[in-house]
């Protein structure tokens, strides 16, 4: 098994995890999370950051009806450049539609003018693809702050040393603009993830961790939600995984 990002393919991650014909569990729960957060909020937020969005664009498509403005963020150019190819609506583009239908599924909308709809609105607020090292202070490599500001099996994906994780879970935080939100999703109990053959190591954590770097990182303890949700990937070296929100200290946005 081979564990080197420079052997990583998004269409193998894509063909491996996204090729599904329905939405599969974990991310049913992520999906149904997000939808219950935006609709406790009752809010609109401006614009929205997704650290580590890999090659998807599933993850934000809740969000579309609440964010302004969507910038995306990984570390791997090919990433991108995958999410270009959705963006300008190429032949060579991976296929949301089974996403895109499970979300709307789940607000109760499962109309096909609806789906259309989500996609034109969802390309027309993606603002801007960035790159980003969540391992550096300035994971963007400038100071700035968000209002809302995401990150899906990402952080614990870095390495498989702790402190590592929780140095990154501190640089994405201080993305996070005071009284605002960040929305998380990561492996639970996991040493690895499998694509298509390769193993890719990841930092063993659980909730009660979670919940406790949340704390240090300056999110208020009595806002962090943390639910744990099984899945199907047992094969490919996890069983379940977490899915949080937390406020940042400061005044609420």
């Amino acid at each position: 098994m081979e564990s080197d990002y420079t052997k990583w393919s998004p269409a193998d991650y894509l063909a491996q995890y996204y090729s599904t014909l329905a939405v599969p569990e974990d991310e049913k729960g992520i999906l149904q999370f997000v939808l219950n957060f935006l609709l406790e909020k009752k809010q609109k937020f401006s614009e929205m950051l997704e650290v580590g969005c890999g090659p998807t664009i599933h993850h934000i498509l809740p969000f579309v009806p609440y964010v302004g403005r969507f910038y995306m963020a990984d570390y791997l150019e090919s990433n991108l450049q995958e999410i270009r190819k959705w963006v300008s609506n190429s032949p060579e583009a991976h296929n949301w539609t089974p996403y895109l239908s499970g979300v709307l599924a789940l607000e109760g909308n499962t109309s096909k003018l609806a789906l259309r709809k989500r996609e034109r609105e969802l390309r027309k607020k993606i603002a801007g693809l960035l790159t980003c090292d969540a391992l550096e202070t300035n994971p963007l490599g400038w100071t700035t702050e968000f209002p809302l500001v995401s990150s899906f099996y990402c952080l614990e994906c870095l390495g498989r040393d702790k402190d590592q994780w929780r140095q990154a879970m501190q640089n994405v935080a201080s993305l996070v603009a005071s009284g605002g939100y960040i929305i998380l999703s990561a492996l639970r109990n996991a040493d690895k993830y499998i694509v298509c053959g390769r193993e890719f190591p990841t930092t063993h954590i659980d909730e009660n961790e979670m919940w406790e770097t949340l704390i240090v990182c300056g999110f208020r303890p009595e806002t962090i939600n943390i639910h744990v949700c099984p899945c199907e990937w047992a094969d490919e070296g996890f069983s379940s995984i977490i899915v949080c929100s937390a406020q940042k200290e400061g005044a609420h946005i």
